[in-house]
């Protein structure tokens, strides 16, 4: 299958003949680069924190942002580059997630933070999982993980047919009970 997407196209183009790529390797430099990202994320959001400086929050969003966009893009186009941009793009990621992170802080207390380490804690858990080979993304799991996929598309997609036509929404689902804590 072709594709348009620049990533995808050249892949075979770059590739590194001299070295192999092994899932365990793969694995050890994503937990290394959300490591990198989590602790720069956690330091500009205790910083801003302990100074209170929205300024510096507000600085280190739009840093990380667009810092984060840039490398993002260099490395799409440029994919030799990839492994040099690999920390400084965790490090502008990690600025970006702290500062919002700070900023939506003012706003809803306590849940900016339990949301970023809610989700460093889930990646790094989910890459341990895999690197010590406890999951396996068998042919099985992954039609279980496309068919639940597409399950939930449908359901959002009904619910906004619904909101749109009717001004109702799916019940039970959205709200504050156990089928909706077991959905979400």
């Amino acid at each position: 299958m072709q594709s348009n997407n620049p990533i995808l196209t050249r892949v075979e183009t770059y590739s590194d003949v001299g070295h192999s790529m092994t899932v365990a390797g793969a694995v050890q430099k994503s937990i290394a680069l959300t490591l990198v990202a989590a602790i720069t994320g956690l330091a500009v959001f205790f910083y801003c924190a302990f100074s209170l400086n929205f300024a510096l929050a507000s600085a280190a969003t739009w840093v990380g942002a667009i810092g984060g966009l840039i490398l993002a893009l260099v490395a799409t186009f440029k994919p030799n580059t990839a492994q040099t941009l690999a920390i400084p793009y965790a490090l502008f990621e990690g600025a970006f997630l702290g500062g919002i992170s700070f900023m939506f802080q003012a706003k809803f207390p306590g849940a900016p933070l339990q949301a970023l380490l809610a989700t460093f804690v889930t990646t790094l858990v989910m890459f341990g999982l895999y690197k010590f080979q406890i999951i396996r993304a068998t042919e099985k799991f992954k039609a279980v993980v496309m068919s639940a996929t597409i399950a939930i598309a449908i359901v959002f997609l009904v619910q906004l047919v619904m909101r749109l036509a009717f001004a109702s929404s799916v019940p039970y689902i959205f709200e504050s009970n156990w089928l909706g804590i077991g959905f979400a």
